[in-house]
């Protein structure tokens, strides 16, 4: 929320902040989610990211996908 009032996307769709720890299962949460009707989006970016920059209390952390053998 912000001053009171309930956070809006563009669309006019509400968002919904989770902080649930470490995703175990991110490929079984996403399809999970996929099909809760009402669920517009949800913020597991899957195999679409090489890097993740995360900001936190005492800074900046940055992960990074291992490279790919083949």
């Amino acid at each position: 929320m912000k001053d009171g009032e309930k956070l809006l996307t563009d669309g006019g769709h509400y968002i919904l902040d989770l902080k649930c720890g470490a995703i175990l299962d991110p490929d079984t949460l996403a399809a999970v989610l996929d099909m809760v009707p009402g669920v517009v989006e949800h913020g597991l970016f899957i195999d679409l990211a090489e890097t993740v920059i995360i900001g936190e209390d005492d800074g900046v952390r940055v992960l990074r996908r291992p490279a790919l053998v083949g």
